[in-house]
C-alpha cells in the first residue's frame, strides 16, 4: 500500500514522456506536410538542377541607374547623421536588384523581374511592397524569385517591417497560388528550415554577386 502513491507518480511522468514525444512527433510530421503542399506546385524546388529551362533566352535590360538621380535635398538628408531618412522604393530596390535568377547568370534586375517602379513604400506604417515580374508567364521558379526577394528584405530591413511579396497582376499562370504561398509567413519558415536544399538555393541567389561570397 505504501507503494502506491510511488506508483501513481511513476505513471505519470512515464504519462507526461510519452505526451512530450507525441507532442515532438506531431509537430514534425506537421512541419513536413507544410513543406511538402508547399512544393507540392512547384517540383523544382526539390531539386537542385533544373533539367530544362523555363525561359532559355530571356531579354537583358539596361541598369535602372541612367534614369534616377536623387535630389539635392535627399542627399543631405543622406548625409545628416541627425536627421531621421525615411527608406525609400529606391533604397528598398538597391537591395533587391542584385539577386541572381535562378535559372540564368543574370540579376533580377537585368531581366526586369523587379523595377523600382514596382516597389510602394509606406515609411509611416513601417510597410513596403514589393511586386515582380516573371520573364515567362509559365515561369517554375516564380516561388524561389519571391521567396528570394522576401528573405533578403526580411534579413535588410528593420525588424518590424511590414513586408509584402507579390507577382505583378497578369504575369503568371499560377499567379494567385504563388502569391498565397508567399504570403503564409508560418508555411514559408517551415519550408525555410526543413528544406535545406530549398534554403541553399535561395541563398546562392541571394549572395551570388556579392563580394566575397
Amino acid at each position: 500500500m505504501d507503494s502506491f502513491p510511488f506508483t501513481i507518480l511513476s505513471l505519470s511522468l512515464s504519462f507526461s514522456r510519452s505526451s512530450q514525444t507525441l507532442a515532438l512527433i506531431c509537430r514534425r510530421f506537421v512541419n513536413s506536410l507544410i513543406v511538402l503542399v508547399f512544393c507540392h506546385s512547384y517540383p523544382s524546388l526539390l531539386l537542385k538542377e533544373m533539367t530544362e529551362l523555363s525561359n532559355p533566352n530571356p531579354t537583358v535590360f539596361a541598369s535602372a541607374d541612367a534614369g534616377h538621380h536623387r535630389t539635392a535635398e535627399e542627399l543631405l538628408r543622406e548625409g545628416d547623421e541627425d536627421c531621421e531618412d525615411p527608406i525609400d522604393a529606391w533604397e528598398v530596390f538597391e537591395l533587391i536588384r542584385r539577386i541572381k535568377d535562378p535559372e540564368h547568370p543574370n540579376t533580377l534586375e537585368q531581366l526586369k523581374v523587379v523595377e523600382p517602379s514596382l516597389i510602394a513604400v509606406d515609411w509611416g506604417k513601417q510597410q513596403v511592397q514589393v511586386r515582380f515580374t516573371p520573364t515567362v508567364p509559365h515561369c517554375s521558379m516564380t516561388t524561389v524569385i519571391g521567396l528570394s526577394i522576401r528573405l533578403q528584405l526580411e534579413r535588410t530591413l528593420p525588424q518590424y517591417t511590414k513586408i509584402d511579396v507579390s507577382v505583378t497582376p497578369g504575369t503568371h499562370l499560377q499567379e494567385e497560388q504563388v502569391n498565397k504561398q508567399l504570403g503564409d509567413k508560418e508555411r514559408v519558415a517551415a519550408a525555410l528550415e526543413n528544406n535545406k536544399s530549398l534554403l541553399s538555393m535561395i541563398e546562392s541567389c541571394i549572395y551570388a554577386y556579392e563580394e566575397g561570397y
